[in-house]
């Protein structure tokens, strides 16, 4: 706000703003302001574990894949995007899925654009042997890969018709606008116990995305005893202003995750 007064008041001095009566960021009480609004707070609803294992069972006949990237994002909190990139040969290696975060990657990017420097982006690493949950998802995706032509991708489709995308790998790789829409759609159409629409009394937009699985999750490793630090390393955050910058240079870091759901956590099953 200084900075903007200061300028306002070098305009205002040369007669560059005639249609202004007064500097908008003035501290005077007698001068017009300019109001500083907070940004508004998400107003999409979030998902229960009930709603979300009914959405799972609805996608089955339809979409498996879109049960597979539930429960990868149910089990490893990872984005729409780092999950539409996982790939059999580069991710999955010997007993361990291995992910560079993308959004912790260009994040720290933009940072050493603007410090110079080097940093440790959020590179996860879990041993399947730890946790059976994810080994069975990505043995599932295994057996979906081979009836869609050996797709690479952990999340595979086959479509009606070709889509052309300088995107898509393999004629049936799932990119993360049709893995959104499929959940949308999925979402849309899927009924309580009493056969009406989980969200047919909620705006589309404040409906739950495919995101709001990665939120779920948190709360569930809360509720089985975890702590914020363990969970915000698991969610892969990086906060600018908080988050320091350290020197590397010595090959990739690969972060283990020790957290695991506990058997009975999920109320349910893949």
């Amino acid at each position: 706000q200084p900075e903007f007064r200061r300028f306002f008041n070098h305009l205002l001095a040369r007669g560059l703003c005639p249609k202004l009566d007064a500097n908008p960021f003035s501290s005077s009480d007698a001068a017009p302001r300019v109001e500083m609004s907070a940004k508004p707070a998400k107003q999409r609803l979030r998902l229960s574990q009930e709603q979300f294992w009914l959405i799972y069972n609805q996608a089955g006949e339809k979409y498996p894949f879109l049960q597979i990237a539930m429960a990868i994002s149910l089990i490893t909190t990872l984005r729409r995007g780092d999950i539409c990139d996982l790939q059999f040969d580069e991710h999955v290696i010997g007993n361990l899925l291995r992910k560079q975060i993308n959004k912790s990657h260009a994040q720290l990017s933009k940072e050493f654009e603007r410090r110079g420097g080097h940093a440790d982006p959020a590179n996860l690493s879990w041993n399947l042997d730890k946790h059976p949950l994810l080994r069975q998802v990505i043995n599932r995706a295994r057996e979906l890969s081979l009836s869609h032509q050996r797709c690479p991708s952990l999340l595979s489709h086959k479509y009606k018709r070709r889509y052309k995308s300088q995107h898509r790998s393999h004629p049936y790789q799932v990119l993360p606008k049709f893995l959104s829409d499929a959940f949308a759609e999925i979402r849309d159409e899927t009924t309580d116990t009493n056969g009406k629409k989980l969200f047919a009394d909620v705006q589309p937009k404040h409906r739950p995305t495919f995101h709001e699985v990665r939120s779920l999750a948190g709360d569930i490793y809360a509720a089985a005893g975890y702590s914020k630090a363990q969970i915000r390393e698991l969610y892969a955050h990086t906060d600018e202003s908080t988050t320091a910058i350290y020197l590397s240079g010595h090959g990739e870091k690969w972060q283990e995750i020790d957290i695991a759901l506990p058997s009975g956590a999920l109320g349910n099953e893949f």
